[in-house]
């Protein structure tokens, strides 16, 4: 991940590499991601920033 990403105020971050599990960065401090979640296909991601954007990533792995 680069590390201008929670520096510049970039404040979630989803890598999706074409399969599972997806890395999700959330909560940027002193220029490092606090959280960092691991999603598999079950699971339905929520955007912190933009709470109505939802994917569920069954139908991304389908």
């Amino acid at each position: 991940m680069p590390r201008f990403m929670p520096r510049r105020g970039v404040s979630e971050y989803w890598i999706v590499l074409g399969e599972e599990p997806v890395e999700v960065y959330r909560q940027p401090e002193n220029g490092v991601y606090q959280q960092k979640e691991l999603c598999s296909v079950g699971a339905t991601l929520v955007c912190a920033g933009v709470p109505d954007l939802r994917a569920t990533l069954a139908d991304w792995f389908a």
